[in-house]
């Protein structure tokens, strides 16, 4: 809704930053955001995202939350994109974030291949929505 309000997708920039290298150790490695803490950030949940650094965009899936599945001593909300078919180290380079769909609500998963294997779905569904964007 807040796109079509607008005529064009929200979108967000930050300056990536290290991680927990969590993403990497489990096959999806994602890009953290440091983002002004002031900005108004969608809800909390996963997302359809198109990423865009150094002139390139590149298909995404985008978490905004807190990752409930890794218990961590502060619960602080973190936005963190897996880009599609990229594999650069991009660390204190910015990325433009553009949210172009909503997929689901974040939630706490059992254990890690779980998490995987509701991730690959995620990506497989956000891959699908923008393959029909770019046919529409």
């Amino acid at each position: 809704m807040v796109n079509r309000l607008l005529g064009r997708p929200y979108f967000i920039t930050g300056q990536v930053v290290p991680g927990d290298g969590r993403g990497k150790t489990i096959g999806v490695p994602t890009a953290n955001l440091s983002f002004w803490l002031e900005r108004a950030l969608p809800k909390s949940g996963v997302y359809v995202s198109q990423s865009t650094i150094n002139g390139h965009t590149f298909g995404s899936v985008t978490n905004v939350g807190v990752r409930p599945t890794f218990k961590t001593p502060i619960e602080q909300l973190q936005v963190e994109t897996h880009l599609f078919n990229f594999e650069d180290q991009i660390y204190g380079q910015e990325i433009k974030l553009n949210f172009i769909s909503y997929l689901r609500d974040e939630q706490r998963f059992p254990n890690i291949d779980a998490l995987v294997d509701q991730i690959n779905l995620d990506v497989s569904e956000a891959k699908r929505v923008l393959s029909a964007m770019d046919n529409a």
